[in-house]
């Protein structure tokens, strides 16, 4: 007489769902820490930005040819005019009408912000930085200024930052993080594929 094992064991152990999932939220967290660490850099790196106030002329001494971009600057937790909540909630990168001049008096393209916003701490305040232009700029001297500063003339608004566009941080853990989620969900689709496949040949 066969008798029938008590216990059949139904393809990989429910243990891989566990790997799968631990696999994913150490991906996760790779992604998250990546994130962290850009906004972090670029935080930090604005504290730097030469500024000035909205109707000034900002002058900008370059010594490393490179990516520059332009930030409007608002006071954190300040109620802000329409003009910049606007500008802020735009779905496009900004492009306000600034004019760059080199030391020559030749003026500088300047292209749509296509660089990011951060939240800086000064000596004064905690500022807010809207992009709202980017250009290419060679070592030299450089006058900035917001050609229409009318709009944006408001005790809110600080004033104008200028500073190059901050590195990535290290690709190797935006890798590891997507790596590691995708790895993460693979374990557990193929556990979930086996189990249901040696459940199906396991019955009568």
């Amino acid at each position: 007489m066969n008798i029938r094992p008590f216990f059949i064991r139904l393809g990989p152990s429910r243990w891989w769902y566990v790997a799968g999932l631990a696999l994913w939220v150490a991906g996760f967290l790779g992604l998250f820490g990546y994130g962290y660490l850009a906004k972090t850099d670029r935080d930090v790196a604005a504290a730097a930005y030469t500024r000035v106030g909205v109707d000034g002329t900002l002058t900008v001494e370059v010594s490393d040819a490179g990516e520059y971009g332009v930030w409007l600057e608002t006071v954190a937790g300040a109620q802000r005019p329409e003009s910049v909540r606007r500008l802020a909630d735009s779905r496009v990168a900004r492009l306000v009408d600034i004019r760059v001049t080199g030391a020559d008096g030749a003026a500088v393209p300047v292209g749509p912000a296509l660089g990011y916003d951060y939240r800086a701490a000064t000596e004064s305040a905690q500022l807010l930085g809207w992009g709202i232009g980017g250009m290419a700029l060679g070592p030299g001297v450089y006058q900035v200024t917001l050609v229409d500063p009318g709009p944006y003339a408001d005790s809110s608004v600080a004033g104008l930052a200028v500073g190059p566009l901050s590195g990535e941080p290290d690709l190797r853990v935006l890798a590891g993080g997507l790596v590691g989620s995708a790895a993460g969900l693979g374990v557990c689709l193929v556990t979930l594929v086996r189990r249901q496949r040696a459940t199906r040949r396991a019955a009568p």
